[in-house]
């Protein structure tokens, strides 16, 4: 900072910049400089422990977001990042735990929901992904993430067809997002719409070539319609990509 190298928000603005763009190790190293210059800034270590997360170093996220909760214990975005900490380490009541805390502190933030939801999906508590993506549509019906969610729930509970229509609102929403198509073609699969299902999935998977979770889902339906050997190509591709882990609402093919 060339106008004031001791002021401590300027710093931890900036690597709040830093991580919405993607530089994430340059988000880590300016939130350590606000800390270093003002070891109460809640802010920074909240900010710190987002971009310590998405480099995959969950621990690091928890004890950063644990840290901003204890200076400020009414910090929604810091029991945000600390469950999505949890979550990622497996640690699910937690997550859970810290999200409706969040929720509890900022009811109105639509993310929140998402978050929550998707761990109730991993957790197979698919009414209360339901209730959770819902909310998040009524807060911000432009929003694809709450689809996703709320989709991927009414495929596990058998209401393919609503499925469907938030996967293609999703879609519509956000024609980037594999998992938008990926749900849809589960659901398609589920109505025996074979061949919208498969190309739904061959599209997500056009999308994001080099996630496995996306092959394993299409072997599914492939596996669904009899077409073992166009499974067993997936499911070895998925294999050579390792775990992608990709945690999401999808549902499997009933």
């Amino acid at each position: 900072m060339e106008l004031d190298p001791k002021n401590a928000l300027a710093y931890a603005r900036r690597g709040e910049i830093y991580r919405a763009a993607g530089q994430l190790q340059k988000a880590v190293d300016d939130c350590a400089k606000a800390i270093e210059l003002d070891p109460k800034s809640a802010f920074a270590y909240a900010n710190r422990g987002a971009a310590c997360g998405a480099l995959g170093q969950f621990q690091r996220a928890v004890e950063d977001s644990s840290k901003a909760i204890g200076l400020e214990p009414k910090y929604a975005y810091a029991y945000s990042i600390l469950g999505e900490a949890y979550r990622m380490l497996g640690q699910q009541q937690k997550a859970i735990d810290n999200y409706s805390r969040a929720i509890e502190l900022d009811p109105k933030n639509a993310a929140w929901y998402v978050s929550r939801g998707m761990v109730y999906s991993e957790e197979e508590q698919w009414q209360k992904a339901v209730e959770d993506g819902s909310k998040a549509i009524e807060l911000d019906p432009n929003q694809a993430l709450g689809y996703i969610v709320r989709g991927g729930a009414y495929g596990q509970l058998g209401q393919s067809q609503k499925a469907v229509d938030d996967g293609s609102k999703a879609i519509t929403l956000d024609p980037t997002n594999p998992l938008s198509y990926t749900l849809r073609g589960i659901a398609y699969a589920s109505l025996g719409q074979d061949d919208k299902a498969i190309g739904d999935c061959s599209k997500s998977i056009e999308l994001a070539p080099q996630n496995a979770h996306l092959y394993d889902c299409r072997a599914e339906v492939y596996e669904k319609l009899g077409r073992h050997d166009e499974a067993a190509k997936d499911r070895a591709k998925a294999k050579e990509l390792g775990d992608a882990k990709a945690r999401a609402a999808m549902p499997p093919v009933k």
